[in-house]
């Protein structure tokens, strides 16, 4: 037997001690969604060397990464939802054909060791939700193949949160094939390095609940997100092919099944899961999701300036989340690009002017721009406009119309945006009535002075 598929069946125990040696020749061996526990049986890990695929996902697993084994052809290793706990140590990846491993929502302590980065055939790192902490390692720049890379915790508070410190390195640039990077909640600081804008295959970006500060770098305009074609994850062979039986909730969370494997000839044996913040609403997609999804989530962290006008030139972008920032200045006119958004979230900003009137033409199921400084008169209520609630809108003194619940005077529908140039403009008036109160100062003094002397020339 070389393919072994008992996932989804409630049962309950232990792996059985002597399975290399009853299954010496398997390749495939999932496990998944049961209620097995204890450790990892060494028979498994020394008999079965010809084993490909390894996935024990949503199960009790517990006890140490494994010291040792002879798993030198294993590709895919999917040890996460379970209760493994201690260092991620190398004893369970001797080879170097690895190329998809998910240790998340485990109990994996210390730092993410920087051996992972010696695996050249990775696409999909996924270390989310465990107690690891410290920088990230520098060996994950030799990961040239990597598309998906998720060191994210899901619960702010919660005590599995990841703590990752630190700048994001410079080096994460060249990693040109990554198309899923998730680093919420973790302690991450400093600006935003331009070296994203040379992530020209992203599709998903999750920055938010960390410490970033300083402006958005306008160059994110250079990331597609989405727009080029091809699939999204592709293997190196092994028999296996990728699927995207895939499913995103909005809500306080998207949820995405990013990857089916499928043996050749054989049963599907995994699916995976990728978290994506948005808000409010419940929306179920099933199919090719991935291909088509595509975000950046900024929220929550330090954040000032102006949002760049460049980023209106993400016209293939479905989800922009600035919210829970410092940001300032008025609402780019170039947002009414964005044909492609669905959820929009700047919220709890220090936004002023006028929402821009044009972005009426959106196809918007979720947009807020509660709780700035806006003013002037709501956008005309149509299309998706029209089913926005107050809410949307809410924390703006100054704005006015339907649906909030105040009447547009002339003086306040008259409010405009500010020109671009009023900081400049109020530099120049206060650069101005310096230099008169200078000029008057120094005539004063100079008649004060010319007096002086006039006078004392009669003693």
């Amino acid at each position: 037997m070389t393919h072994f598929d008992i996932s989804s069946n409630l049962i309950q125990g232990e792996i059985p001690p002597d399975i290399g040696s009853i299954l010496p020749n398997l390749q495939a061996l999932n496990m998944s969604r049961n209620a097995l526990h204890g450790q990892l049986p060494q028979h498994l890990l020394r008999g079965c060397i010809s084993l490909i695929s390894l996935i024990l996902s949503n199960n009790n697993f517990d006890g140490n990464f494994p010291a040792e084994s002879n798993l030198t052809s294993l590709s895919y290793l999917f040890l996460d939802n379970n209760s493994f706990s201690g260092k991620i140590s190398r004893g369970l990846l001797k080879g170097s054909a690895l190329e998809m491993l998910d240790l998340g929502r485990n109990s994996f302590s210390g730092q993410i060791p920087d051996w992972i980065g010696n695996f050249p055939n990775l696409i999909s790192v996924v270390l989310s939700k465990n107690h690891l902490e410290g920088v990230i390692p520098t060996g994950f720049c030799k990961l040239g193949k990597l598309q998906l890379l998720d060191l994210s915790s899901n619960k702010l508070l919660d005590l599995n949160d990841n703590k990752f410190w630190g700048t994001i390195p410079p080096w994460i640039g060249s990693l040109t094939s990554l198309r899923v990077l998730l680093l919420r909640g973790n302690e991450l600081h400093g600006s935003i390095p331009f070296d994203l804008c040379r992530l020209r295959s992203i599709r998903m970006m999750d920055l938010s609940h960390n410490n970033f500060s300083g402006s958005i770098p306008p160059c994110l305009n250079n990331l597609t997100f989405g727009a080029q074609d091809g699939i999204f994850l592709t293997t190196a062979g092994s028999g296996f092919s990728i699927l995207f039986l895939s499913t995103y909730l909005y809500e306080s969370q998207i949820f995405v099944d990013t990857f089916v494997i499928e043996l050749q000839s054989g049963p599907s044996i995994k699916g995976e899961k990728v978290d994506f913040t948005t808000k409010w609403r419940f929306e179920s997609y099933e199919g090719k999701v991935l291909p088509i999804m595509s975000g950046m989530d900024l929220s929550w962290n330090n954040l000032t300036g102006s949002i760049p006008p460049e980023l209106g030139d993400l016209i293939e972008i479905h989800s922009i989340n600035l919210s829970s920032n410092h940001l300032t200045g008025s609402i780019p006119e170039t947002f009414s690009n964005l044909k492609a958004i669905e959820s929009l979230d700047l919220s709890h900003n220090m936004l002023i002017g006028l929402i821009p009137p044009r972005m009426i033409e959106l196809n918007l199921a979720v947009f807020t721009v509660a709780y700035n400084d806006l003013s002037g008169k709501l956008p005309e209520r149509k299309a998706q406009f029209a089913t926005f609630e107050e809410s949307s809108f809410e924390g703006n003194p100054l704005l006015c119309g339907l649906p909030l619940n105040r009447c547009c005077s002339p003086a306040r529908a008259a409010l405009k945006t500010p020109p671009a140039n009023s900081d400049n403009e109020e530099k120049e008036s206060w650069e101005v009535s310096f230099l008169w109160s200078f000029v008057g100062s120094f005539g004063v003094a100079f008649l004060g002075i010319v007096a002086f002397l006039h006078f004392n020339s009669y003693y």
